[in-house]
């Protein structure tokens, strides 16, 4: 869905569209982790966690799908509006897990949203030249 929003949104910030489709009503919320966070976590539970029950890995914030989009439309630059296409579902209204267990090992991400995603948006923009 991150993947999906940068497209559409620098997609239109270079069509100089005004606005664009956005699926559902923007409500949902979403968890998202940076993939060197993801990287990191990954060599420090095979350090030191070695219980066989899952371990969840993530921020455990969110963010609503309409101020993602704000988010990324405020990084792009670009000024248009959103077409909320509420014909279309919604899907789980929260996405969020419970990192309580790897915070308790003293894990925690160190790449806040924002940054993420302009990094993101950066790989996606350097991936069009």
């Amino acid at each position: 869905m991150l993947a999906a929003l940068v497209n559409k949104i620098v997609t239109a910030k270079l069509e100089k569209k005004d606005s664009i489709e956005i699926w559902g009503t923007g409500k949902p919320r979403r968890e998202f982790l940076y993939v060197k966070d993801l990287a990191d976590a990954i060599c420090f539970i095979a350090k030191y966690y070695s219980n066989e029950n899952a371990i969840n890995v993530g921020t455990s914030e969110d963010i609503s799908i309409k101020e993602l989009a704000k988010m990324i439309s405020k990084i792009v630059g670009w000024k248009g509006s959103f077409v909320f296409n509420k014909n279309m579902p919604d899907g789980t209204m929260l996405k969020r897990l419970n990192t309580l267990k790897i915070k308790n090992l003293g894990w925690q991400a160190k790449v806040d949203m924002e940054t993420g995603i302009k990094q993101t948006i950066l790989g996606f923009e350097n991936s069009l030249k």
